[in-house]
């Protein structure tokens, strides 16, 4: 979702206060949960894209910012773009969008029938006349545009193709223009791509940087060559803004994605090179930053909150954040009980107090110093897992090595375009003195991996976990070896199921079932409990009717595997698109002032007091609709139940925690919540409709 917050009146002497309003939320179909890549703000309104939905038209949501309400989706079927959305930039009565299959289109409003449509500007792919499926895996690692908020876009051009990196230029295009040009005031070439890039409204000066690891930030000045700069950082540049005037840069650099991050500042008078301030060392994960127009504010994110900087004054920095407890660290204790234990991420002179919270009891405790874990590495010293950049910085390599010797490298095609956050070392089996598993958490993707790495060779992904929106920051293992646990930048504690009595065979640990061919048919063996076909509805005996080939799904999405047709007792079942990976068993937030809630997928919870208010469900209403959202406190007497979430852990799936707490299974538990929310009623306003003119003191609704 996209939250706001407007400034409050100035108080002499005071920090700046903002006051929090209404989120507007983002669609999704595809899975859980969707990513927002961009956002942009027009007049009076605000657009923002990535993946959501289906993932196969690259809408686009324009809202309104008076009210913080949706307003319309902007997608084509037909011409659109059919992948996720990299980037936006706004004009004042229009928008720029870049797709991971490199189409640049300009959307705006008809005038006289107020409905929005696009031209087409140049495609990447068709500049440097290279195979898409080469360039599109440099995009998806990061590719901005900017507009001077007047007519034109700057984009990256790839101008060469060097040992199979891409060399990029920035390239400009106005809107019903027939060609592109190169900017000839940047000659600079930026390996792997522009992963960050600001302009100023009048479009005279530029800040752009490349993605590698070792970045270069090219501060430009269109009409005073003198007042350019090419700047070595020696880090990732994550994001770089400016404000209106352009008289003000800052950047966002990282030595790796888990830090240390800082904010580099320079101030740039007209006419005069940019002139570099002291840094601010950032203590939590930052990803984005961005001035208010007047340069007075720099607002930068920092793991799930927004830290505003006074320009004049970065000692006095205002923090907007939700209470929900960002984990910078989790872990089971020692103990067989699965007590979890969350460390929020450092700040301020005093270390923060960390967070028990006992599964079985729901009982939630700040303890300090904190009680021991389950380590997430005993063999820490032989056994660690290191980063590399190769391609000139442009791309990172994961290797595990033993005592300082490379034992095997985390394949590419296994993590994408994601990287690395955080690892977890297993030893599965009896007698096993050295790990034979490892578990990754990701920043892009934002699934967890366990891979076996008992074959250096042929390392490969024994269960995938999908359930996180944010970068997975921490992730251990329970004493027994039953479960794993993680946190995310997204606020959320999940639990997953890790191993199972008797061992799982390898279609059950991709799939949540076996398969076996009867008399030519496929029939569904032993499903696994909260396993993924399970989660979809799929049980014992039924039978796999058809598999059909899902053949519009973008390649760089995440897409979900061909559509199941299921038939059971010759009923044949609602087909569906699964991709294989685990949702969690169970998920936990926890907030400052000790709220909590602790739910399972279905939809069955656990809360404390006011935690019931603080979290919900999104029901889609289609591509073209907001969607609804239930908070629990709605569904109170129908899902909260304390007593299956007390043996939730103990009987390792939804249900069995009900049968043992004698509580009904419902044999549709897979859409439980879906059949709960179309009990809401539905108001429909018929009369007047929204273009009469009302005249009247009176009117009648129908």
């Amino acid at each position: 979702m996209v939250h706001s917050w407007i400034a409050a009146p100035p108080q002499p002497g005071g920090i700046q206060r903002w006051i929090y309003e209404t989120p507007v939320r983002w669609q999704v179909q595809r899975a859980t949960r969707g990513d927002i890549h961009a956002l942009a703000p027009l007049d009076n309104k605000f657009a923002f894209a990535g993946i959501g939905a289906s993932a196969l038209t690259g809408e686009i949501v324009l809202a309104d910012e008076t009210r913080m309400a949706y307003e319309r989706t902007l997608f084509d079927g037909d011409r659109g773009p059919r992948s996720q959305i990299l980037d936006l930039a706004a004009m004042p009565d229009g928008l720029y969008s870049l797709d991971s299959e490199g189409n640049i289109l300009y959307w705006s409003a008809d005038p006289e029938t107020g409905k929005w449509g696009f031209v087409r500007g140049s495609n990447l792919n068709a500049t440097l006349k290279a195979d898409p499926a080469l360039l599109r895996p440099w995009l998806l690692r990061g590719t901005r545009i900017a507009s001077n908020r007047s007519d034109t876009l700057l984009f990256p051009i790839p101008v060469r193709m060097e040992q199979g990196i891409p060399y990029w230029r920035i390239g400009t295009w106005k809107a019903g223009g027939e060609n592109a040009e190169l900017l000839a005031a940047i000659p600079h070439q930026f390996p792997g791509g522009i992963g960050a890039m600001a302009s100023s409204d009048n479009g005279m000066r530029v800040a752009a940087a490349d993605i590698s690891d070792s970045g270069v930030l090219v501060l430009a000045d269109r009409q005073n060559a003198n007042a350019s700069q090419s700047i070595a950082t020696g880090a990732n540049v994550r994001s770089v803004a400016m404000p209106s005037s352009g008289n003000r840069v800052a950047a966002i650099v990282a030595k790796s994605p888990r830090g240390p991050f800082e904010l580099r500042l320079w101030d740039w008078p007209a006419g005069q090179p940019p002139t570099a301030m002291p840094s601010v060392p950032l203590a939590a994960v930052a990803t984005d930053c961005a001035f208010r127009g007047d340069g007075k504010f720099l607002a930068v994110t920092q793991d799930n909150s927004v830290i505003v900087y006074p320009w004049d004054n970065f000692d006095r920095p205002a923090r907007l954040a939700t209470p929900i407890v960002a984990p910078a660290k989790v872990g089971f204790t020692l103990d067989p009980d699965y007590r979890i234990v969350i460390e929020p991420p450092a700040g301020g002179e005093e270390p923060p107090k960390a967070i028990q919270f006992e599964t079985a009891q729901r009982r939630y405790t700040e303890v300090q110093p904190p009680p021991p874990m389950v380590p997430s590495n005993p063999w820490q010293g032989p056994w660690k897992l290191t980063q590399k950049a190769v391609d000139r910085g442009t791309r990172l390599v994961y290797e595990i090595v033993q005592n300082d010797d490379t034992y095997c490298q985390i394949p590419a095609s296994i993590l994408g375009t994601s990287r690395i956050t955080s690892v977890c070392w297993l030893a599965i089996g009896e007698q096993n003195q050295a790990p034979t598993h490892v578990v990754v958490g990701t920043l892009g993707r934002n699934h967890a991996y366990l891979l076996d790495i008992t074959n250096p060779q042929n390392v490969r992904v024994v269960r995938e976990f999908r359930g996180h929106s944010s970068a997975i920051r921490s992730v251990g293992v329970s004493v027994d070896y039953r479960y794993l646990v993680t946190g995310s930048d997204d606020g959320l504690v999940n639990i997953w199921k890790l191993t199972e009595n008797p061992i799982a065979s390898p279609s059950q640990n991709r799939w949540g079932a076996n398969f076996e061919i009867v008399e030519g048919r496929v029939v569904v063996r032993d499903v696994v409990p909260d396993g993924p076909l399970y989660y979809r509805g799929v049980r014992d005996g039924d039978v796999i009717a058809a598999v059909v080939k899902r053949n519009d799904a973008a390649e760089d999405a995440d897409a979900d595997q061909p559509p199941k047709q299921i038939v059971r007792n010759g009923a044949p079942q609602k087909p569906f698109f699964l991709h294989p990976a685990w949702q969690p068993l169970a998920s936990l937030v926890t907030t400052t002032d000790r709220e909590w809630a602790f739910w399972t997928p279905y939809g069955y919870y656990d809360a404390s007091f006011n935690g019931h208010k603080m979290f919900g469900w999104q029901i889609n209403q289609g591509i073209d609709q907001a969607p609804d959202f239930f908070l629990a406190a709605e569904l109170q007497q129908q899902l909260e139940k304390p007593r299956v979430m007390e043996r939730l852990l103990d009987a390792g799936s939804l249900s069995a925690a009900m049968q043992v707490a004698k509580a009904e299974v419902p044999f549709n538990l897979h859409n439980r919540l879906e059949g709960l929310a179309s009990l809401r009623p539905q108001i429909t306003i018929d009369s007047p409709t929204s273009d009469t003119t009302l005249t009247d003191r009176d009117v009648i609704v129908e």
